[in-house]
């Protein structure tokens, strides 16, 4: 199957409600709305909105935010260059997203969420690499109803070819076994994992994993 045509945006922090952009938005939230670090994080029934106003938050605070889109926007990626700066502190207009992020989090998940939020091994691939070397995935997904048909492959194949071009590191956390064997596929080495709870607790356990320049697939 060939590759879709990809539309790479970059998303203005203080202008993420254009058309297109509230497309690829949905598109993400109703593919992951399913997940289980998304049902683990949010009130119940509320998955959706949950993951909507996650991205929007990533989309006002997170750095440097690349939307890529197929262009029927059949799968969608948010990614964010990192430098020092963005590793250290979130953008002062990101405060309201994120207010709404926490007003529709799980009222015992507080600690989860901090945990998903803090990621020691983004902050030491930037160190080692510099500024500006790191691209940071951190929503990819199909349509629900185009899943299963290898287009979030092709855009992760199309995502590391832009990173091998302008010599980046990719850093993603893989929620699920199948996923993280996916990105293996795409030369992403695992790190660490990263429980979103104590040892006793049945919480998500994410899969920190890196990728090199010109990594093999």
């Amino acid at each position: 199957m060939p590759r879709p045509d990809l539309v790479a945006r970059h998303i203005h922090p203080s202008n993420p409600n254009d058309q297109e952009t509230q497309k690829a938005i949905d598109v993400l939230a109703q593919a992951l709305r399913h997940d289980d670090v998304t049902l683990h994080l949010c009130r119940p029934g509320l998955a959706e909105s949950f993951m909507k106003a996650m991205i929007i938050s990533y989309l006002l605070s997170g750095p440097s935010p690349i939307l890529l889109a197929a262009d029927d926007f059949s799968c969608c990626a948010l990614m964010g260059e990192v430098g020092m700066h963005d590793c250290r502190e979130s953008r002062a207009e990101g405060a309201a997203a994120e207010e709404a992020v926490q007003a529709l989090l799980a009222s015992n998940r507080t600690e989860a969420y901090t945990l998903l939020k803090e990621q020691p091994e983004l902050q030491r691939l930037v160190q080692q690499h510099g500024t500006g070397s790191v691209l940071c995935i951190h929503f990819i997904a199909a349509h629900p109803q185009r899943q299963g048909q290898g287009l979030g492959s092709q855009l992760l194949q199309h995502i590391c070819k832009m990173a091998d071009q302008q010599r980046h590191h990719l850093y993603l956390e893989a929620s699920s076994g199948k996923s993280q064997a996916l990105y293996a596929r795409h030369g992403f080495q695992h790190v660490c994992d990263k429980p979103l709870g104590g040892e006793n607790e049945a919480a998500p356990v994410l899969h920190v994993m890196v990728r090199p320049p010109e990594a093999s697939h």
